[in-house]
Formats: structure tokens, sequence, C-alpha cells
């Protein structure tokens, strides 16, 4: 494996307005009160935007850049907040594993691509990501189980807001999910730029046989939100997911879809390297800018296909750090800067401490180098101090 390196769009509906007093009354006469869930969702609403008022790191304020007033071509009526705030925040919830027949299964998100940014009157790239990030999504989801949740989502690839209605609900097999959807916390600025492109392919090659396409094909990452954004990161998890089976998230552009495609790297075929394809990265192997106009479709796998991907897919990317604890490993010496998905985005350990946590440094990506560090122990997530918190103390 090479590679080479270089320098719907309508208007969200108004909100529906709240009936006149007398129009309410007979309906409170009838039922006494109001429904105690809309109360429910209601009061977990005001509680997160309540937090979100208290001080935020630092870091998750990071800017964007001087073009950052380009990222976004359609507001679809968006509020202005949100809009002010995708200006300036690099951090949202990026769709990843759509769940076929759950509440999400049919409201045409698209992996990878799509960001959820606000549900209901939350805004959700204005959060403190370190300690609340998923927790406060999950909370909105499970306050509003059997009425709809309004969801405003911005798509990378054609940089548009636009609205998701769903209604979350148990009904559809899983208890614990009342979405359907798997969702990483990681930065929207750059997804277009952090791309592979699959360039000649070998005949016989495992590139070939898993259905990749040369010159079309677009690799993003994995399925658990491991970006590529180097061609070094990329041979890395290839070598690591040796013999195994590696899921991706591939971007056709004759097809404008994402779909999830298994590969097996291996060096006993009779080709040269462990893909048996060349990939190109930076500026003349991004995204062409004519299929730039769409959001992107996604490829649903059935469910049974799905599970049986995941349960082939043995690389050595772990999928949680949750499961880096529950999994039975010995001496972790040699998980040193392996890759985690945490609650607060992609990010490395870089060791353990006596009592069984690990620290992590997360991948934000911040400028003049930052680094953010947290520990992560069994049920705990807290962010560490750096040298830059004490300089500005």
């Amino acid at each position: 494996m090479t590679g080479s390196n270089e320098s719907e769009q309508s208007k969200l509906e108004p909100e529906q307005q709240p009936q006149s007093e007398q129009q309410q009354q007979p309906k409170e006469q009838q039922t006494g009160e109001q429904p105690k869930q809309q109360d429910k969702a209601a009061e977990v609403q005001e509680a997160i935007k309540t937090k979100q008022k208290t001080p935020e790191h630092a870091a998750a304020a990071a800017p964007t850049g001087s073009n950052a007033r380009t990222l976004i071509s359609n507001r679809c009526g968006a509020p202005e907040r949100i809009v002010e705030l995708l200006y300036r925040r690099a951090h949202a919830y990026r769709v990843l594993l759509i769940s076929p027949g759950s509440p999400l299964g049919k409201s045409g998100l698209v992996p990878w691509f799509d960001f959820i940014v606000r549900a209901g009157e939350v805004d959700l790239v204005a959060v403190d990501v370190v300690e609340w990030n998923e927790e406060s999504f999950q909370r909105l989801v499970v306050a509003s189980e059997g009425q709809p949740l309004r969801l405003t989502v911005y798509n990378c690839k054609n940089r548009s807001l636009r609205e998701v209605v769903f209604t979350p609900s148990k009904r559809w097999g899983r208890r614990n999910d009342l979405a359907g959807v798997r969702l990483s916390y990681d930065t929207y600025t750059d997804c277009m730029r952090d791309v592979v492109r699959v360039m000649d392919i070998q005949g016989g090659s495992p590139a070939l046989r898993s259905g990749l396409q040369s010159h079309s094909d677009f690799i993003l990452g994995t399925i658990y939100g491991q970006p590529f954004r180097s061609s070094a990161a990329l041979v890395a998890t290839v070598r690591r997911a040796l013999d195994k089976h590696l899921n991706l998230f591939v971007y056709s552009s004759v097809a404008d879809t994402v779909r999830i495609v298994q590969v097996k790297p291996t060096s006993l075929w009779s080709g040269e390297g462990l893909l048996g394809c060349d990939i190109g990265l930076g500026q003349s192997h991004m995204i062409p800018n004519d299929v730039r106009d769409t959001l992107g479709t996604y490829r649903p796998v059935s469910m049974a296909s799905l599970s049986m991907s995941l349960a082939k897919d043995d690389s050595d990317i772990v999928e949680t750090v949750e499961d880096y604890f529950r999994s039975e490993r010995g001496t972790h010496a040699r998980w040193v800067r392996h890759e985690v998905s945490t609650q607060a985005g992609y990010g490395e350990i870089l060791g353990e401490d006596d009592k069984g946590g690990v620290v992590l440094e997360l991948d934000w990506k911040l400028a003049n180098n930052a680094v953010v560090l947290c520990k992560c122990s069994r049920g705990n997530f807290e962010r560490l101090p750096t040298l830059d918190d004490d300089q500005d103390s």
C-alpha cells in the first residue's frame, strides 16, 4: 500500500404555537394536568440549558479558523444561535452506526457526514465535552420517550442544516436504546479534508475482495469514529488489523453513498502490501466538488448483517473505553498508545495508574499542539490539568 500526500433544503417549520388558555381549558379539565412526559422533557431540557451556563473548558471553545463563516451554506431557518455556535465551536455529535428498524432508522441520517447540533431546545455544540457530552443527549432522548423530538443536523458534506424529527421508543426491540444511533463527539471542521482516496487496486488483493472501487471510493474512518488524518494513521490501523477483520466507512462519489466495507488486511496473497491498493491524500484527493452539493445517502445493511459484521471486527481498535476495562488483557503495557472511543471523542491510552484507571490523550486537534488529558476509570471520567492550565491561572 502506497500513499501520495499533497499540501431537505426546506425551511424549518415554525414551532407550533401553544394553544390559548381558552382552548386548553377543556382539555385540562378532562385530564386534570398536562402529560407528565412533556413536563419531564421540559424539565430535563431546562436543567441541561442551565448547566450550559457554567464555565466551559477553554478547549471546548476552540475557534475554527479564519474561514469559519464559510462553514454553512444553508441555514434552513435554523435558530441564529445554532449558526453562531457552529461558527465558533469545533465539536459536535457525529452520527456513526444507525440500527435498521429503530426510531432513527428511516430518518435519512448519513453516517460520518451528519452531526447532531441541537435536540429540542438544547444546543449540543456548546457543551462541556468532558463532563457530560453523550449523557446530555441520552437524557434528552429518555425524557422525550413517546413524543416527537426535534433534532437539528449539520451536514459537513454540503455544509447545511436541516431538521429531523423522531419519536424515541423502546418498542423496536432494544429497551436500553430509544433512538437506535451510535454517536461520537468529534470535530466537524476538517471532516471533508481527512479522507483517504482509494487509487489503483491490484487483482486478487484484499482491497478488491472487500469491494473497494478504485478512484471513486474514499475511506472516511472506522465504524467506531476513528478518522485517518494522515497516511501513517491508516497504515498503523491496517497493520494492527493484520489477518483480522476491519470495518470502515467508505464514501462512493459515483453512487453518492456511505457504506460499511469490511476488509481483512493480510500478507498471505500473491501481491504486494496488506491491502493491495494505492492510496491518495491531500488537496487533489479530496471528495470532488461536483458531489458536494448533496447530503449523501447511507446504504443500510440488515440487522443480521450488521451484527455479523461487528462480531467479525476483531481488529485491535477497542470499541469503547468501557470495553477496555471489561476485557481480560492481563498486563496492559502493550496497549499504550492504543486507540479507544470515549464519551469525549477519540483518544489514545497513555498508561495506567496504580488503581487501574487509564490516562488518555483526547484527539481534539487543537491549535498550537495543545493537548487535552483525561483520566478514566470504571464509571468515572475527568479532565486532568495541563501545563497550559497552570499558565492561564
